[in-house]
């Protein structure tokens, strides 16, 4: 019964598995990107808004 899942190895990656997650990885590292540049312009509101603290 469990052939057909012991037939291939689990060293051979499937060609869409492969694609799935470079694409995943590629959303992932444009979302970080934009999530930053958004948490840095919050920062600068932040400054402007109540100077350097002294």
């Amino acid at each position: 019964m469990n052939s057909d899942v012991e037939q291939q190895p689990s060293s051979s990656h499937n060609p869409r598995q492969i694609i799935a997650t470079v694409v995943c990885v590629i959303v992932l590292a444009t979302l970080a990107w934009f999530w930053n540049e958004q948490v840095q312009e919050v920062i600068e509101m932040l400054e402007l808004a109540y100077g350097d603290g002294s």
